[in-house]
């Protein structure tokens, strides 16, 4: 009786992940070309997205305090999704830059710490139920795979209206919420005793603070050149938003396929993933920095797959390793807020830098960027032998 449960449990957090992420494609993956389409310039844009990691920062200690453990967190999740779901709608409404605003700042106060606790929720619930979290996170990149197909279809198909799209978030991230009410609070006791935030272990942890340095790096500056990419095929490469699509569905079908395999077939330290990671990342961006035949540059592009098909599954068993089970969720929120920081200066400064010196010389910078943490992750992995040492908890 308890498998029959355990496994309908986990058939549950599959689905919740994969609507969660269908939606989250859905608004998030558009939401340049969006804004884009609705006449704002990419240093416009470039402020506009900046203010979701920086609020993100003030919104993470607002919410940890409320995040006393992963059943409280479920709780939070459900109310963080119905929120969320309702201020996106929003966003079809706007039409001033001050609009777009005042929403991403109240989207991002709200929805910013959500995929925190959600890997803190699965990578518990894994550790219970001696299942695999990468396969859970697996099922949220096939949701964002099927979305780009839908999405082409539907761009298409109206002649680019984005406002389908955010509608269709909307409904999912609404609907996300009765997933999480059909899972059960964790037996927490089948862990050990009721696990407690320790702050001052993580950020006593060398190993932790060096990961988080090589993270916010490289994390910040392909997060940065990501966030344009949409707009270096469709403005500078004149692709249609359509065939863009297309181009990332690619990409998030070799980002699935690299976490379903390397579960069952490939048995690599999570050292070697996180620097496979980075060099994905710093050849496509160097790639990208120059004008290369088109085939080239597609083929570049789904480096990006590579490069998340090793990180999201392996980041947080990184962590685990590092910082202990019980200490995963604090250790997320603290690299949450530190990567959002990043993110932000890397967003304000990035949409100046192409209106300023184009795509391709902002491309060869971020390369550069990547560089720099690649190279202090190799340096790491020599001194410590390519192993992180484990949390005696």
């Amino acid at each position: 009786m308890n498998t029959i449960k355990t496994n309908k449990t986990y058939i549950c957090i599959i689905l919740m992940t994969f609507f969660r992420y269908l939606g989250d494609c859905f608004f998030y993956a558009y939401f340049v070309l969006f804004l884009k389409d609705r006449g704002l310039l990419e240093s416009q844009i470039g402020i506009i997205t900046a203010i979701t990691p920086l609020v993100a920062i003030i919104a993470s200690i607002i919410w940890n305090q409320f995040a006393k453990n992963v059943n409280v967190n479920r709780i939070m999740m459900i109310i963080i999704t119905i929120i969320e779901g309702i201020l996106i709608f929003n966003y079809t409404k706007a039409t001033l830059f001050r609009s777009f605003i005042f929403i991403t700042i109240m989207t991002s106060l709200i929805g910013s710490p959500f995929y925190s606790l959600h890997d803190g929720f699965c990578e518990a619930y894994a550790e219970i139920n001696n299942k695999n979290y990468s396969v859970i996170r697996a099922f949220g990149t096939l949701g964002y795979f099927i979305a780009t197909l839908f999405a082409a279809l539907i761009l298409y198909l109206s002649k680019d209206n984005y406002d389908i799209l955010f509608y269709l978030a909307t409904g999912l991230f609404v609907t996300t919420s009765l997933w999480f009410i059909a899972i059960k609070p964790l037996d927490l006791s089948l862990i050990g005793k009721e696990p407690k935030r320790d702050y001052k272990a993580v950020l006593k942890n060398k190993i932790f603070w060096i990961f988080l340095i090589v993270d916010i790096i490289i994390f910040g500056a392909s997060y940065g050149a990501d966030s344009y990419i949409s707009l270096y095929f469709t403005n500078v490469k004149n692709l249609s938003v359509s065939t863009w699509s297309f181009i990332f569905a690619g990409m998030l079908a070799i980002e699935f396929g690299i976490m379903i395999i390397s579960n069952k077939f490939i048995h690599i330290n999570e050292n070697i993933a996180i620097i496979i990671y980075g060099l994905s990342f710093f050849l496509r961006s160097f790639l990208f920095a120059f004008d290369l035949p088109l085939p080239i540059i597609i083929v570049a592009s789904l480096l990006r797959g590579v490069a998340y098909g090793f990180y999201f599954p392996y980041s947080i068993k990184a962590i685990k390793n590092i910082c202990g089970i019980r200490n995963v969720t604090c250790a997320l929120f603290i690299l949450f807020i530190f990567k959002s920081l990043f993110k932000s200066i890397a967003l304000v400064s990035f949409g100046t830098i192409i209106e300023n010196v184009g795509y391709y010389k902002f491309y060869l910078l971020s390369a550069f960027v990547i560089l720099v943490g690649v190279i202090i992750n190799i340096i790491f992995n020599i001194v410590y032998k390519f192993k992180y040492p484990k949390y005696n908890e």
